[in-house]
């Protein structure tokens, strides 16, 4: 299995070419997005995020396979698509509103 360059990246508005450059966590050039004009800075968005949604996704699916289908728990899972749903906020540019429920165990309201 190939490797990508774990995260985070960052996304860069470079002035002298007037397009977005992908970062990586130890300020590698990763990527140029190019593209349509009017989406370049949505599309640099979801490529920067990329490993967080990755991330996410696999904890899901790794607590699923751990918990199995009898053991898995609606309100364990609402943790992980939390994750996943900030990820999508952050890539729409969205501001994530969510009813405070609890506290997840490291002083984190949730």
């Amino acid at each position: 299995m190939t490797q990508h360059t774990p995260g985070p990246y960052t996304k860069e508005l470079h002035e002298s070419d007037n397009r977005w450059h992908i970062i990586g966590p130890r300020g590698q050039e990763l990527a140029i997005v190019t593209g349509e004009t009017g989406k370049l800075a949505a599309n640099a968005g979801l490529f920067a995020e990329s490993p967080a949604m990755l991330e996410a996704c696999e904890q899901l699916l790794s607590y699923r396979d751990r918990a199995g289908a009898i053991n898995f728990q609606l309100e364990k899972a609402d943790d992980y698509l939390r994750a996943i749903r900030t990820v999508i906020a952050r890539v729409k540019g969205e501001k994530l509103y969510c009813k405070c429920i609890g506290d997840i165990g490291n002083g984190t309201q949730i």
